[in-house]
């Protein structure tokens, strides 16, 4: 009796990419440009526009972010770039920094927290928000974040 083993191989068309640097995390957003899509998020007429981002998926490519807000920011939305493409991966409210750790293949970032300080007479003790990636998006990680907190006035 003889045994047979088939195998199939199936690929995609396309160019071979040897040697180049492939991210590890799918993205799952549409392909879009950055700024006008932060535009239309926001139903802002103009004004932004586009600043570096860490690397979050680490391929090596520069990643983008659109920040936005008066005075102070209050939105800072994220994109993954894939050749043309940015991705959209979330809004983390400030400038990010990212972090050694990764979640989902992607940086955890961490974000000065400062809400408590515009105003304070007498000091304030800043926080941070710490945000990982859940595979499609940024969250707050609120069991390691922290609050600032206005430092109370001596009597």
């Amino acid at each position: 009796m003889r045994s047979w083993l088939f195998v199939v191989l199936l690929g995609c068309g396309g160019k071979a990419t040897h040697g180049a640097s492939r991210s590890p995390v799918a993205l799952v957003g549409a392909c879009v440009e950055p700024v006008a899509d932060a535009t239309k998020r926001l139903a802002e007429p103009d004004g932004l526009a586009a600043s570096a981002a860490p690397d979050l998926d680490g391929d090596g490519t520069p990643d983008i972010a659109v920040p936005a807000g008066m005075g102070v920011i209050t939105h800072t939305f994220l994109y993954v770039q894939r050749g043309a493409c940015g991705h959209f991966v979330g809004d983390v409210g400030g400038p990010p920094q990212a972090r050694a750790t990764r979640t989902q293949g992607m940086s955890d970032l961490v974000v000065p927290e400062v809400s408590n300080c515009e105003g304070a007479r007498c000091g304030c003790e800043p926080g941070e928000h710490h945000f990982l990636f859940d595979g499609t998006t940024y969250k707050l990680d609120e069991a390691h974040s922290k609050q600032s907190v206005e430092k109370p006035c001596a009597d």
